[in-house]
């Protein structure tokens, strides 16, 4: 599934959310909760090699990245364990808009 994580994450007045004078994007909220270790989870090295090389991926592209639906999972239920609940919404619903 191709995911534009360019997108922007939108706050409650419509307008962008902006963190430290920058949009945040899919693609902030994704790399920081894949690259930030969770201390209630064990992960294995071959999990963590794996979360890196997705963060990789979606940090060097300038265009849509194709992910799996498991990454796309993955994804969402990091971003609904350690971010806001607007935050999950908002990734949510460009995650599931996203085409098969």
């Amino acid at each position: 599934m191709n995911i534009d994580f360019r997108a922007p994450i939108v706050g409650l007045d419509g307008g962008e959310a902006i963190e430290n004078g920058n949009v945040v994007t899919l693609a902030t909220l994704s790399i920081a909760v894949l690259l930030t270790p969770n201390p209630n989870e064990q992960i294995e090295p071959v999990d963590k090699m794996s979360r890196a090389i997705l963060a990789e991926k979606i940090y060097q592209s300038d265009a849509p990245v194709d992910v799996t639906l498991d990454e796309a999972a993955l994804i969402k239920s990091l971003i609904g364990q350690t971010c806001t609940p607007l935050a999950y919404l908002r990734a949510t619903q460009i995650l599931e808009s996203a085409k098969v």
